[in-house]
C-alpha cells in the first residue's frame, strides 16, 4: 500500500527542520572548551589577584573571531585574543579574579560570544569557589 503524498511532506519538512537545528547547533559549538567550570576552591578575601586559563580550540573548518567576555562585575577581568581563530587552532581565555569585598560563595559567569553567535554566547564559562575572611 502506497503512502498517501499529504503524509511524505510533513515527514520531509520535519526531517529537513531537524537537520538545520543540528547545523545550527554545531555552528555555535566550533570553540571547544574542555572545561568551561573553574573550581577555584578557597580564597582568603585578602590574597592577591588570581589568574586563571580556559583553553580552547577550533574544531570547525572556518576561522572564528572571539568578539567579546561578559564578565559580571569589576573583580572579574578577561583577555583573549580578538584574532581570527584558524581551523584547528588552539588558544585560551584567560580571566583575572580579585576576592577583595567579594566574602562568601563565589559563582562568576562569564558568557563567550564569537563571530559565529553573537547573540547567543557559544558558551559560558565560570568560576566556582569559596571567599574567606581575610587571612591574619
Amino acid at each position: 500500500m502506497h503512502e498517501p503524498h499529504s503524509m511524505k511532506r510533513p515527514l520531509f519538512l520535519l526531517i529537513v527542520g531537524l537537520a538545520l537545528c543540528v547545523i545550527g547547533k554545531a555552528d555555535a559549538q566550533q570553540l571547544i572548551f574542555p572545561d568551561s567550570v573553574c573550581n577555584v576552591g578557597d580564597i582568603a578575601e585578602n590574597d592577591p589577584p588570581r589568574t586563571y586559563r580556559f583553553r580552547y580550540e577550533n574544531r570547525s573548518d572556518k576561522p572564528v573571531v572571539i568578539l567579546r567576555v561578559d564578565t559580571s562585575c569589576g573583580c572579574v577581568k578577561s583577555a583573549f585574543s580578538r584574532k581570527p581563530i584558524a581551523p584547528g587552532a588552539t588558544g585560551e581565555v584567560v580571566v583575572t579574579f580579585d576576592p577583595h569585598g567579594r566574602e562568601g560563595a563565589l559563582y562568576k559567569l562569564m558568557p563567550v560570544y564569537t563571530s559565529t553567535s553573537d547573540k547567543r554566547p557559544a558558551i559560558r564559562l565560570a568560576l566556582s569557589g569559596t571567599v574567606k575572611p581575610p587571612r591574619k
